[in-house]
């Protein structure tokens, strides 16, 4: 059989299955060792070791540049899409006032802070991130291997690791506090200047290094939200099944997180309920409901039908929200809301769900990202 075939049957089997694959026969192991998903858990284990060197030598000061080079392969997608989240956000309520979004008379805007504004936007005019068709949509199920790779390679880790306990675990090293705050220091200084200066609305306003921080650690949240849809749409719910046990008990056992464990879990232990439901597996549904209805429940869930009703209102809301749609009447038909119901927004969601950036479900179980459209061509954009 031609290599080019054989390593197309592979790739379409290597999700979840790369152990299997690689004792079927030498042949095949050989194919296996050329898939460009190799190249995320060659990275992996390199940022372990070089991190593992590190911690043996504690008295010793160094510059880990090699250490943030190898954690910014697996985090630029995110990196990128939560700074430029972060610096759009910070002009929201300017900007409201410029595109006349803004009520009237629904707020006051100080002249200084409009001047900050334009000023900013004169600066950086010509940052990347910032123009017209710079992010593009795209469905990671419609990508070659080698795109997903080079353009968001923690899926494709995802999709080299076994089960979903492997995946939790390397999820686990990758995002260590510690080690975020090592990357830290070894970023390129040039680089974090740039971020800073892209954070900086108002010269005028003392800078605070807790929003360049907030960069890097809270993308904690949207990154297992990304990992987790990844598992479900790749119909592997079996992995995100034993992800949410293993981040329970980790959650539970770790005395950072063991007094507010359930707070934590919650909003995770949702998406995947809602991850469930996408995918139409009745089983995994009833599992992961076992959080929220079952005997071991939060207090505030502790009444069964309570919990039930609570549930499908969250998942209704979060659905209606994303599709854009009003709840239906009896004969199937759209309804408006009814007078003084309070609509969805995401303040609403807030607590509900993991903060997500860049990350989108559709109704037929797939998940659309988005990514710097420098790292796409035509053929890696959803339809």
């Amino acid at each position: 059989m031609p290599s080019e075939i054989i390593q197309e049957i592979i790739d379409s089997a290597l999700i979840g299955n790369r152990g299997e694959l690689l004792r079927v026969s030498r042949g095949i192991g050989e194919h296996v060792k050329l898939h460009p998903y190799e190249t995320t858990l060659s990275a992996l284990g390199a940022l372990l070791g070089e991190w593992s060197n590190l911690k043996s030598q504690p008295g010793v000061e160094q510059q880990p540049k090699e250490l943030a080079i190898l954690w910014h392969t697996f985090f630029r997608h995110q990196l990128s899409g939560r700074l430029y989240h972060e610096a759009y956000h910070s002009c929201y309520r300017t900007r409201q006032l410029f595109d006349g979004s803004a009520e009237p008379g629904g707020m006051d805007m100080p002249l200084a802070s409009i001047q900050s504004y334009y000023q900013y936007l004169k600066k950086h005019k010509a940052e990347p991130m910032f123009q017209p068709g710079a992010w593009r949509l795209v469905n990671p199920n419609q990508l070659p291997s080698k795109a997903l790779v080079n353009q968001v390679p923690l899926l494709a880790l995802t999709d080299a690791l076994p089960s979903g306990h492997h995946v939790l675990g390397s999820l686990r090293a990758l995002l260590d506090p510690q080690l975020i705050q090592t990357v830290r220091r070894g970023w390129d200084p040039s680089e974090l200047e740039h971020m800073r200066e892209l954070l900086k609305l108002d010269p005028q306003t003392e800078w605070s290094e807790s929003k360049l921080i907030r960069i890097f650690s809270d993308s904690i949240d949207s990154t297992t939200a990304l990992v987790m849809a990844r598992l479900a749409t790749t119909d592997r719910l079996d992995c995100l099944e034993e992800f949410m046990t293993g981040l329970w008990t980790w959650l539970e056992q770790d005395p950072l997180t063991r007094s507010n464990a359930s707070h934590i879990y919650r909003p995770f232990n949702c998406l995947a309920i809602i991850l469930a439901a996408l995918a139409r597996n009745i089983s995994t549904l009833g599992r992961l409901t076992d959080r929220f209805t079952g005997p071991y429940s939060d207090s505030q869930y502790a009444e069964l039908l309570a919990g039930q009703r609570t549930m499908v209102k969250v998942i209704a809301d979060f659905l209606e929200a994303i599709w854009n749609c009003g709840p239906l009447t009896t004969d199937g038909a759209l309804d408006d809301r009814n007078v003084g119901e309070e609509p969805i927004t995401a303040e609403f969601m807030h607590g509900y769900l993991p903060f997500m950036t860049h990350l989108h479900l559709t109704d037929d179980n797939q998940m659309i990202i988005v990514v710097p459209a420098s790292d796409t061509t035509s053929q890696d954009t959803a339809k």
